[in-house]
């Protein structure tokens, strides 16, 4: 049989090889604020004011905190703040929201153009790319729609 030390300091830091936040594993051997913003929805700001809360160091390493301030953190981050799916689907409801009220900035999300004011006439070549991808497989959906305006508008000639 093994004798197992508890108080040693090497078992006091090492007793867990990841710690997950949200779903999402951190990496233990990287500063814990670093850390804290691979998870979607935390960013600097946000992660400083949690360290904060919890008294922490932000440049000590996730692998040295011990278990009960590690907890408080998990606890912080996913009952206080709207984090990754929570704040993808969110997102996605506004998105939702503003295309099917027919604003215009849902009907630029609905066009995969920029939504935000920017110029379309020599930037932003992906987002043109992929609306011409998406109105090419509507008209594929939905049968093609003939890009002549006068027969569009007098109806097809006779």
């Amino acid at each position: 049989m093994q004798n197992k030390n508890i108080n040693h300091p090497i078992a006091d830091r090492c007793f867990s090889r990841s710690f997950s936040v949200a779903g999402h594993k951190l990496a233990l051997d990287r500063a814990v604020i670093y850390s804290l913003t691979s998870v979607y929805g935390i960013g600097l700001s946000k992660a400083r004011d949690i360290l904060k809360k919890v008294n922490i160091c932000f440049d000590i390493k996730l692998l040295r905190i011990d278990y009960k301030k590690r907890k408080t953190i998990r606890n912080l981050v996913e009952n206080r703040n709207i984090v990754e799916g929570r704040l993808k689907r969110r997102q996605k409801r506004a998105i939702e929201w503003l295309s099917n009220s027919r604003a215009y900035r849902g009907r630029r999300h609905q066009k995969n153009l920029p939504v935000r004011g920017q110029r379309t006439k020599t930037n932003a070549k992906t987002a043109k790319v992929v609306s011409k991808k998406h109105e090419d497989k509507l008209n594929l959906q939905f049968g093609s729609k003939s890009n002549n305006f006068k027969e569009n508008f007098r109806g097809k000639k006779r």
